[in-house]
């Protein structure tokens, strides 16, 4: 592969797409294993940097040429170069700064973009379901929320419901069984862009879900009215 001292006249000569149709690398002359890398079918040109870290090869892209300037680029190399000298994969350091900075909202939001074949009024009860009983949360990062919290946020949300409707219709099982099984989803679907990630707090509560009666009750023709009548009547209208 052809070296080049990088300059910002160097750089700005460089022709892009490459003549043979094919990426091209150009390597700096200065600093070993910092270079721009060429298309060969679109004008991209593109800072990296290269290194063998534990018998493999290891590139990093910087960034664009009409993003980075040279200067911030060769900076931003060199810490990167620094890195894999003692051994640090820069690819795995940046999963594990993304893993913990992945936050309950953002985690929460990737969930829904990426699942576009939920219908609106799950995507309303995920959403609801987290600002209702987890908005503290939003801004926590995932790597912060323990199985111990999560177990007594669940326990909490039994307790809180149960005591606001005072009801044996109602005694909160569902709604903490329910918020707890959108932060497991939530969670699972982060791991999987996120592997350090720890594994799911929620399967702390493997022996402690609440158990939920199925209700299969009819209303009878002749109680409609009545049925009506109550159902307009709850505090919550989505409910």
């Amino acid at each position: 592969m052809p070296r080049l001292k990088l300059t910002k006249t160097n750089v700005a000569l460089i022709k892009a797409p490459d003549p043979s149709g094919k990426p091209r690398l150009y390597w700096d002359t200065d600093l070993k294993g910092f270079g721009v890398l060429i298309s060969g079918k679109t004008n991209s040109k593109t800072y990296v940097v290269q290194r063998d870290i534990t018998g493999k090869t290891r590139r990093m892209r910087i960034g664009a040429t009409n993003v980075f300037s040279l200067d911030d680029a060769r900076t931003d190399a060199e810490r990167v170069l620094a890195d894999m000298y003692r051994g640090i994969d820069p690819k795995e350091k940046r999963k594990a700064e993304l893993a913990q900075g992945m936050t309950l909202g953002a985690a929460l939001d990737s969930y829904l973009i990426k699942r576009k074949t939920l219908r609106s009024s799950t995507v309303r009860g995920y959403r609801l379901s987290v600002k209702r009983y987890l908005d503290d949360w939003i801004d926590k990062p995932l790597m912060d929320i323990t199985p111990e919290m999560v177990e007594t946020r669940h326990r909490a949300i039994q307790e809180e419901v149960a005591e606001r409707r005072q009801t044996q219709l109602t005694n909160g099982h569902a709604s903490a069984n329910g918020t707890m099984r959108v932060l497991r989803v939530l969670w699972n679907h982060a791991k999987e862009r996120n592997p350090d990630l720890p594994d799911n707090p929620v399967t702390r509560l493997r022996r402690a879900w609440y158990p939920e009666e199925r209700r299969d009750g009819v209303v009878k023709a002749s109680d409609l009215p009545a049925f009506h009548k109550a159902v307009l009547g709850l505090e919550n209208k989505v409910h």
